[in-house]
């Protein structure tokens, strides 16, 4: 997910290894498709994608469809030199294929804090009737972007925990001017804005549509994305952790899984679940052959083992996801596991937890996954695989203690449930995991 450029020989070869598998793709919908790409684009360059991928001789499907997506968000040349070869219309499959490019503004609102206008979030709407919120947090003076965000239909019908925030309802033409100006003017403070503006901008040319206005927005000027300074004063056991990190982490966890978290989601835990394995795993403190790996899970989780039923079971899970402390492994080991950036765990579960129960984990199975994410895009380079996956195979104890995995290795219905909310537990998101 990084928003990086690379570059030279290496770049090459892990754009090679980006397009050289990307089924994935094939299980998304035109919003998604649109932002994965995006993000594409955003890593390695709008050039060297596009050629790429023209350059391949018998292209796979999925491959063809990465072709048709760049045609309707890159920008100009390189959206008609994609176009010249692949076009949406000429994909049998996915069925949605045909409507990439299609999205058009339905309503708008904006977020209010404490009476001042901080938010304008306007529903799109494709050609296959599927919905997506483009999220656009305001500066002024100038109107400028200083985040913009993509969600999935639905928050219009939320309400906020906080008092001093409240929705306003508005009309496509009362935010148009603002929503448009900001995004042909980001701040590239956060790391969501170079990724998903290449679909912001093309989103905000379907508003200016709406208006009777034709026109595409001015080319972008190159730029040098300066990622926000962290907060200094939050910090973790080993001195690094970053408070933008773990919010851009939830984020793109609740953007790709969002079904797991909506009301009533018959994915998420029931309280039954978490009972009985907070039961389960209290157990294992008389056990002689599991006490001492339940310890260390424990240790790693920043646990007692006398927590709620929720923060004990979350905890393990996720133990080793954001580590408290790692003095029970060796020093090699401990490095490996650092190595692991939330990226990594975010690619690895949502490929898991969609594949469903019965999925064989293993630690190179969990490399293979994060290559094959299609909201991942970035690789583990051939070289790396063997390291990562030695990473992970230092924490997959947690995941067995806690039912995550089957004695056999494959991921649990409990584990497909949980781990979502284990992830977003330790990024610091809503704990809530027994609500269903």
């Amino acid at each position: 997910m990084s928003a990086n450029q690379t570059s030279g020989e290496s770049a090459a070869s892990e754009l090679a290894e980006v397009l050289d598998d990307p089924d994935e793709l094939l299980d998304l919908d035109p919003a998604r498709a649109e932002l994965w790409v995006s993000g594409l684009l955003a890593d390695f360059g709008q050039g060297p994608v596009v050629e790429a991928i023209s350059a391949l001789a018998a292209p796979t499907p999925a491959q063809a469809l990465v072709g048709a997506v760049l045609s309707v968000v890159a920008e100009a040349p390189s959206a008609e030199q994609a176009a010249a070869r692949f076009s949406p219309e000429q994909l049998a499959s996915p069925a949605w294929a045909a409507h990439l490019g299609t999205a058009a503004p339905v309503d708008a609102m904006r977020v209010l804090a404490g009476g001042e206008h901080m938010t304008t979030i306007i529903r799109f709407e494709h050609g296959d009737e599927s919905r997506h919120l483009v999220l656009v947090d305001l500066g002024t003076d100038p109107v400028r972007a200083l985040d913009i965000r993509f969600a999935p239909d639905g928050l219009f019908e939320e309400s906020f925990d906080d008092p001093e925030l409240e929705l306003e309802p508005a009309t496509i033409a009362e935010v148009a001017a603002e929503f448009v100006d900001a995004i042909e003017n980001p701040a590239f403070d956060e790391p969501s804005i170079e990724l998903n503006l290449l679909v912001a901008r093309r989103r905000a040319e379907a508003v200016l549509r709406r208006q009777g206005d034709a026109r595409r927005l001015l080319p972008l000027e190159p730029t040098e994305f300066a990622p926000a300074a962290a907060d200094a004063e939050s910090v973790d056991v080993f001195g690094h952790r970053d408070v933008g990190a773990d919010a851009a982490a939830v984020e793109a966890l609740e953007a790709a899984l969002g079904k797991w978290f909506v009301a009533d989601s018959p994915l998420a835990p029931t309280p039954t679940d978490v009972a009985e394995t907070a039961a389960r795993l209290r157990a294992l403190a008389d056990s002689p052959e599991a006490s001492a790996n339940y310890r260390v899970v424990l240790e790693a989780a920043g646990l007692t083992g006398d927590e709620p039923d929720e923060q004990l079971v979350l905890g393990c899970c996720g133990a080793y996801v954001m580590p408290v402390s790692l003095s029970a492994f060796e020093p090699t080991e401990v490095e490996a596991i650092r190595h692991l950036e939330w990226a990594d765990w975010f690619g690895a579960v949502a490929v898991l937890v969609r594949k469903g129960p019965g999925t064989v984990v293993t630690p190179r199975e969990m490399v293979k996954a994060i290559n094959r994410c299609p909201e991942v895009t970035t690789t583990i380079p051939k070289a790396d695989a063997d390291y990562v996956a030695w990473s992970f195979e230092r924490t997959l104890h947690a995941w067995e203690l806690s039912g995550v995995l089957s004695p056999d290795g494959e991921l649990t219905e409990f584990g497909q449930r949980v781990l979502p909310y284990a992830l977003r537990h330790r990024w610091g998101g809503a704990p809530q995991a027994g609500d269903g």
